[in-house]
């Protein structure tokens, strides 16, 4: 019984203190999305992790056949980036665990993008606020 006792007091200390480690494993961002008449060979997301540091962190996807692309990234906690085709950016809001579908005429990306999935609201709420 004592042991009994003892192993489940391990189990549950060993859990409280693995806890703050799922945070970091949903530090990733999944971007997936479809540019309709593409103009450019790749999309970017750049991240600054302060805004006071002018270091920015650039993550690239290539454009397939079909105008789509995939990328991930890690993020520390939620933070604004910019999704960027060729000289057009479009402001994104990202958060640990988000992923994102990202659809937009490549002409004209910052009129025409739209949003879906894990993350979209909060994108959605800031685009409707500026």
């Amino acid at each position: 019984m004592a042991t009994t006792r003892s192993s489940f007091a391990a189990f549950v200390c060993a859990g409280l203190l693995a806890f703050p480690l799922l945070g970091w494993a949903q530090s990733t961002v999944v971007l997936t999305g479809k540019v309709s008449g593409r103009t450019s060979d790749t999309v970017a997301v750049s991240v600054r992790e302060n805004l006071l540091d002018p270091k920015e962190q650039i993550t690239y996807a290539r454009l397939d056949d079909k105008g789509e692309f995939r990328l991930a990234l890690s993020v520390a906690g939620p933070t604004r980036a910019d999704l960027v085709y060729g000289d057009d950016v479009a402001e994104l809001f990202l958060e640990p665990g988000n992923q994102l579908e990202i659809r937009f005429k490549g002409s004209d990306l910052a009129s025409s993008v739209k949003f879906k999935g894990r993350g979209a609201e909060a994108k959605s709420y800031i685009s409707e606020t500026e």
